[in-house]
């Protein structure tokens, strides 16, 4: 399904996403999804973007007690994959203003889904984040 890159947009995307898998994963579990899919969308408006309301697609399969989720949009390449975590960085105890801007989405997002892949193709990022049921 595909998503204008637009902040006010992720209310769709959770109802697109509670629709496909509200059936398969536990409330915790959706709230955790819809965790990561909300740093995911922001970074490609913000970041991919430039705030530019471009399209972005999500499609969602479910098979095997795996929900994949495959976000696909049209910025420039960036594999988050490849960032390197500090993994002694925790930032669990620290306040809000204590974090200092960007470096926390990615260990957010990683630490909400069981899975990330990325892609590449045609031009497009292609990130898959998978969760088990």
């Amino acid at each position: 399904m595909k998503f204008i890159a637009k902040l006010e947009n992720l209310q769709k995307i959770y109802a697109f996403i509670e629709k496909s898998v509200g059936s398969v994963l536990s409330k915790k579990k959706i709230m955790k999804l819809e965790l990561a899919i909300e740093e995911i969308f922001t970074n490609i408006i913000k970041h991919s973007y430039k705030n530019i309301p471009k399209d972005v697609e999500l499609f969602i399969e479910n098979e095997d007690g795996l929900v994949c989720i495959t976000i696909i949009d049209t910025g420039p390449f960036f594999d988050p994959t490849k960032v390197c975590i500090d993994k002694t960085e925790n930032h669990q105890n620290t306040t809000l203003e204590d974090v200092k801007i960007g470096g926390v989405g990615i260990p957010l997002i990683r630490k909400n889904v069981d899975k990330i892949e990325y892609q590449r193709i045609n031009d497009k990022n292609c990130l898959i984040i998978s969760v088990l049921s």
